[in-house]
């Protein structure tokens, strides 16, 4: 006997990260001369890697959140 109507087929549902997580990061191109342009072009440089880190730890926490 066989009960073939009982098999459900397994759905594959893929699972993005919003799309406001994934923009591009931005890289500042160094156009300075001088040691006080470079520390400008530091302080920017920080602040684009703060903004970049910030979005890979918020697709970490959805990661998280959209396991449950």
């Amino acid at each position: 006997m066989s009960l073939s109507g009982c098999i459900t087929k397994t759905k594959i549902e893929y699972l993005y990260p919003p799309q406001a997580f994934l923009m591009q990061c931005e890289r500042s191109e160094f156009s300075g001369t001088t040691y006080g342009d470079a520390i400008e072009y530091l302080v920017k440089v920080m602040g684009e890697r703060d903004l970049c880190a910030g979005q890979v730890e918020r697709i970490r926490e959805w990661k998280e959140g959209a396991s449950k």
